[in-house]
């Protein structure tokens, strides 16, 4: 009886199934989600602090909190639903590697969205949000039809 054959990392190959294709669909799904929900905070804390007068020393309060927590729920929610979707891979280290990149690459979309607030004001964040959104659904299609072409 021969061993069945393995990956570099040790997972068993399973014919007719493009692990690193579903992978290259999930990240921009996780990261679209997690852009649209950080865009949503973003216009939340501008929405809280829309009448405040400038201020030439940090307030701690409720913007920072919901700012704060906010971020941090986008990333999680970015890395959970690549998580989610890359259940066929095996090895709990490489999901978690691959989850950990959705998650980060939503700081990279507060990052763009930042300037689109500066030029055109707090109503433009929803613009982002609208086309981060699209993004995750044209991702998750394509997630969707990966896991249907399965043998």
């Amino acid at each position: 009886m021969t061993e069945p054959l393995r990956t570099i990392g040790g997972d068993p190959v399973i014919p007719g199934v493009d692990l690193a294709g579903l992978a290259i669909r999930t990240l921009p799904l996780g990261a679209s989600v997690g852009g649209a929900l950080e865009c949503l905070v973003l216009w939340g804390t501008r929405m809280m602090t829309a009448g405040a007068p400038p201020s030439a020393t940090p307030e701690v309060g409720a913007a920072f909190y919901f700012l704060f927590f906010g971020t941090l729920a986008s990333m999680a929610a970015a890395a959970l639903t690549a998580w989610s979707f890359l259940r066929p891979i095996g090895a709990p280290w490489r999901r978690a590697g691959l989850s950990a990149i959705a998650g980060f690459a939503t700081l990279i979309a507060a990052a763009a969205a930042v300037p689109v607030d500066a030029t055109f004001g707090p109503m433009a964040l929803l613009v982002p949000v609208l086309l981060f959104a699209g993004l995750a659904a044209w991702s998750a299609k394509r997630v969707f039809a990966w896991y249907r072409a399965l043998p």
